[in-house]
């Protein structure tokens, strides 16, 4: 049918919605759009906007899809709605959530509403949620609904370690699926049916084949999702290693991570990867993994999915005694659950409770372990130790500005980062700026005023600061500041470099600066200066 599109003869008599919808069961979404965007200019119905928006979620097309939404919205026809499962489609998975719960408040035996909270639950990772919901719809709707249900019905039961109902659930997924074979494989290995798992691995890599070669035909990122579920096939074959061989269990573990970090950022496939490992590794046990993951939640929008991460992480909900310290058990856990504080707009309530870790936990251990733990361990408190200085820094800065209250503060956290970790380049990077943005700022104060500019001293009293005063006391360590970042970057240090270029050309005739530059010269390298030749 494409191929006669292009030929003289003209296409075939065949209806756009015929050959859309083909393409669509194919899974040749590139053909799929092609078509259906055709439909749209003749017909702009509802089923159309449902085709697209999935088509382009599935061509990675995103800003595509949020585009259609938006025209739906805007238009505010009376046939075109904007429906739940749109959002759903974009994985604004809180407010589809949000709008199926409002919809069954009025009509509880709505099934097909039932159906879209699961699915909301299931990427929102609320296991317990989602059982529940299983557990009281279940016995109240026919095969072909629990058919429907029985997936998210068994990942709700696997996340929770519910191998009974899990089974029970199972049994209706059809075996011929790819998630029938694979929630099978996942009950085999945890009966330690290992051969019969191995069987259902090879059926599952075979149904997913076809997918997997058409959309691998048009590129790699549209093959990605399919590439997703292959890593979990493999990766449940290799829990059976885990289990079986204990001496390569260190090597699986770390293939694992190299895998998770090579991969897209997608909260979505971490989830279901991660979900595996948990069949061999306990999130206490794989930390680190787990802390990613709920960075990445963090990053992404997902706020309830991070807090409830760091929830099971931590083994109690902080929120719950706000007016309590955050606890310690495990330090890089606390660190993570008070950047999340900060990005849910909790920020002095984030501040304050970082400002009391470090000063009641990290500091006193820092100095008291020298003594009592190894070297590494004392290492990795000071590399936390640091971050924690620096996230002091940037959010103090973000809630006060730079002015003469906070100078004094702000820079003294970036000092403290730049003492616990003297190679870390965001450390250097972050003293540097500010006080080179210090400098710019007194500056700009006695260039607008007659006056000398005032700076608040630690005592609470104001006191005048001339030029020889704030070129000593900021310009110094913003040129070696600069000279150590630039020195410690691994990508493009233009920007570090034109700033010191700056201020070298504005204060490099006084004898402190001068010397500064002369003993900052000898630590990089001279290609550096080439990026800036004109």
């Amino acid at each position: 049918a494409e191929f006669m599109e292009h030929c003289d003869k003209g296409p075939l008599p065949l209806d756009n919605k015929i050959l859309g919808d083909t393409a669509m069961h194919c899974r040749a979404y590139a053909k799929a759009l092609h078509y259906k965007e055709d439909e749209f200019h003749k017909s702009r119905n509802s089923s159309v906007f449902e085709s697209l928006i999935s088509i382009n979620n599935r061509l990675q097309q995103k800003e595509a899809a949020e585009g259609l939404l938006e025209y739906v919205m805007n238009h505010n026809q009376q046939d075109l709605k904007v429906q739940i499962r749109r959002y759903e489609k974009l994985h604004n998975w809180d407010k589809a959530l949000q709008l199926y719960q409002e919809r069954l408040d009025s009509d509880a035996t709505d099934v097909e509403s039932t159906l879209g909270e699961m699915r909301c639950m299931e990427a929102l990772g609320e296991w317990g949620q989602l059982h529940e919901v299983a557990t009281k719809q279940w016995t109240n709707q026919c095969d072909d609904i629990k058919q429907r249900m029985s997936r998210m019905a068994a990942a709700a039961a696997w996340g929770l370690g519910q191998w009974e109902s899990m089974q029970k659930y199972v049994s209706l997924i059809p075996k011929d699926t790819q998630d029938g074979a694979f929630y099978r494989a996942v009950l085999a290995i945890h009966d330690e049916q290992y051969n019969v798992a191995h069987q259902l691995i090879d059926s599952a890599r075979d149904l997913l084949d076809t997918e997997l070669t058409a959309m691998a035909g048009e590129s790699y990122q549209r093959a990605y999702n399919a590439m997703v579920e292959v890593q979990k096939l493999a990766e449940l074959e290799e829990v059976i290693q885990f289990k079986l061989v204990p001496e390569r269990r260190a090597a699986i573990k770390a293939m694992w991570w190299e895998r998770l970090q090579g991969g897209q950022k997608i909260v979505e496939d971490w989830q279901k990867i991660i979900q595996v490992h948990t069949l061999v590794v306990s999130p206490q046990d794989d930390m680190y993994t787990w802390l990613k993951y709920a960075s990445l939640c963090r990053k992404s929008g997902s706020l309830m999915l991070c807090h409830k991460t760091l929830v099971m992480l931590m083994g109690t909900d902080p929120s719950l005694t706000a007016d309590q310290p955050l606890p310690t058990t495990h330090p890089q856990v606390t660190f993570a659950y008070c950047k999340h504080l900060w990005v849910a707009n909790k920020r002095e309530e984030a501040y304050g409770q970082l400002q009391r870790f470090v000063q009641t936990y990290l500091q006193p251990t820092t100095t008291a372990i020298i003594n009592q733990e190894d070297e590494k361990q004392h290492e990795s408190k000071k590399r936390l130790l640091a971050r924690c200085y620096l996230k002091l820094g940037e959010w103090l800065e973000a809630l006060q500005g730079i002015n003469e209250h906070s100078i004094p503060a702000v820079l003294s956290y970036y000092a403290a980062a730049t003492e616990h970790d003297p190679t870390w380049y965001k450390a250097w990077h972050a003293f540097a700026y500010t006080n080179y943005e210090t400098v710019l700022f007194y500056k700009h104060q006695q260039g607008s005023d007659s006056a000398p500019a005032e700076v608040a001293p630690g005592n609470g009293a104001r006191s005048n600061i001339s030029s020889s005063q704030y070129i000593s006391q900021f310009t110094v360590p913003a040129v070696e500041g600069f000279f150590r970042s630039i020195n410690l970057s691994d990508g493009n240090s233009l920007q570090d470099t034109l700033r010191l270029l700056t201020l070298w050309f504005d204060y490099g005739q006084w004898p402190e600066v001068y010397d500064a530059v002369v003993g900052g010269i000898r630590l990089i390298e001279i290609n550096t200066w080439l990026q800036v030749i004109p």
